[in-house]
């Protein structure tokens, strides 16, 4: 099998896939590190017995509440 090393246009679309798959692995660290914020604040707020701002809060990040297994 020989490697092929292609003209211009095809290392052009090497970079950019190479780079569009590095931009999805930070943009998925992203929304992985604000869910589980807001997972937290959840929690918390489920320990203080305030239970309408975890009802908006799972309306409006579109999360199902969970029992108090689920967290431990």
């Amino acid at each position: 099998m020989t490697n092929y090393n292609g003209g211009k246009a095809y290392t052009t679309f090497l970079k950019l896939f190479n780079h569009n798959l590095i931009e999805q692995r930070i943009q998925m660290d992203r929304k992985t590190k604000k869910l589980f914020r807001i997972k937290c604040i959840i929690k918390k707020c489920r320990e203080k017995g305030k239970w309408e701002l975890v009802a908006r809060m799972c309306y409006k990040y579109d999360l199902t509440p969970m029992g108090e297994s689920y967290y431990d």
